[in-house]
């Protein structure tokens, strides 16, 4: 099966290539570069100044973000060895459908118009609803002046996103946050969320927040043009005449031609001469002992024909006196293959996960010349602040409460009176929202 789904993917990808590469012939000349892989000890990363500060990182000086304090978790049940089996079981199940059909993250902030991101819908296709991605978490960080509601939609109708089984959402104590409130959803990528506030009256406002949790797409934000030799695949219509193992095999080929795994002597067989990839360019092993909330996150290379090197920016000592700075260390490479076998450890993939946390900064690097920067990102929680422009807010496809998917309506005040002996401006004490 994912020799079948992987032969799709290839055509698919081929066929994408082939029209970005006829169409840049018409109106650039190409320039061909040549590819080389770099000792990471011999050509250490740059230091670049103009990034981000690392002010949120774990230094040893108790300097952690609050969302990943001790005092937020049971560590000992979020490193359950069941939690790292399920994720394993999530990573078999992937590795036959691949991850391209996972969207986006995405979120927008006091919008005027509420479109309809919903697995099945506009950029993710139907035959993915029962597909999404990997385990992550969101943080919900209410810096509102209102208490607020955190929502999901299960067939068009809002429920609370603490219990799925209570609607509506905000006859839910637990899915309310005051303003100061944090809150940590355990989901997956590709499932979104709504945060509508909670009026003077015990309604549902407006939706302050929408957010949908996905893959990180790294693209090229300088918009220069950079110096990539893409990879010349055979003809397409010669391909589709090959088993799906070959095509694969000329793919990777064509690949490793212009972005090669760098490799070294393996230590043990190196009198059969076996290769593995070269510890400078590995990936770091997992960490047995996490801290509170981490954040499983995937990362997309879409930058045409150009491979990337990810690197952490964390915090060191200066070489000699003086104040802390950043540096960067190599984390993952991100190729341009969009379905290989193994997604998460094949060099050539284009998608990759990571864990991380909030502060973490990640900055993309051109692989054939790092001393150009093509993207950064920094994990950041969800905010929720007051939208005092929202007037006749508008839903297309989403469905406020009792309105089904596909109806274009304003969203009014939830009407529906509150339960007896539930105060939905109280302070509830719950697992999952934090006061700090």
């Amino acid at each position: 099966m994912m020799w079948t789904t992987s032969a799709v993917a290839v055509v698919v990808f081929l066929a994408r290539c082939s029209t970005a590469e006829n169409t840049a012939t018409t109106t650039t000349t190409t320039t061909t570069t040549t590819t080389t892989t770099l000792s990471l000890k011999e050509h250490p990363p740059p230091v670049d100044m103009s990034l981000p500060a690392c002010d949120y990182m774990d230094d040893g000086k108790g300097n952690v973000p609050k969302y990943h304090l001790d005092s937020t978790c049971d560590r000992a049940l979020a490193n359950h060895p069941a939690t790292r089996t399920s994720r394993h079981v999530r990573y078999k199940a992937l590795l036959q459908t691949g991850v391209d059909h996972i969207p986006d993250e995405i979120t927008a902030v006091c919008p005027q118009q509420v479109e309809n991101w919903e697995m099945g819908s506009g950029d993710a296709p139907a035959s993915s609803t029962s597909s999404y991605g990997h385990d992550t978490k969101v943080l919900i960080d209410n810096e509102a002046s209102t208490p607020v509601v955190v929502i999901f939609l299960k067939n068009g109708i809002e429920y609370s996103a603490m219990n799925a089984a209570i609607t509506p959402p905000h006859h839910d104590p637990t899915t309310i946050l005051q303003p100061g409130q944090w809150a940590h959803l355990t989901t997956f990528e590709g499932h979104v969320f709504y945060v509508r506030e909670l009026t003077k009256e015990g309604g549902l406002g407006p939706i302050l927040v929408q957010h949908r949790t996905g893959i990180v797409p790294i693209t090229n934000k300088s918009g220069r043009v950079l110096p990539c030799e893409k990879p010349k695949f055979p003809a397409q219509h010669h391909l589709e005449q090959l088993p799906p193992k070959k095509q694969e095999q000329l793919v990777k080929r064509a690949l490793e031609k212009v972005d090669p795994e760098p490799k070294v002597l393996d230590p043990i067989r190196h009198l059969e001469e076996v290769t593995k990839r070269d510890p400078d360019w590995d990936r770091s092993h997992p960490h047995t002992q996490e801290r509170c909330h981490i954040i499983y996150k995937g990362f997309r290379n879409m930058v045409d024909g150009c491979a990337l090197n990810m690197m952490y920016v964390g915090m060191q000592e200066a070489p000699t006196s003086g104040p802390m700075m950043c540096r960067e260390e190599f984390k993952f490479h991100l190729g341009l293959h969009p379905s290989p076998e193994d997604y998460m450890h094949s060099w050539e993939s284009r998608t990759k996960f990571e864990a991380t946390f909030v502060g973490h900064t990640w900055v993309a690097r051109l692989a054939s010349d790092m001393t150009i920067v093509v993207d950064t990102y920094t994990v950041a929680p969800v905010v929720v602040r007051d939208c005092p422009s929202l007037k006749d807010q508008v839903v297309i496809g989403v469905g406020a409460q009792g309105m089904g998917i596909g109806e274009l309506q304003a969203i009014p005040a939830n009407s529906t009176a509150t339960p007896p002996g539930v105060n939905v401006t109280a302070n509830a004490a719950q697992a999952n929202v934090h006061s700090i």
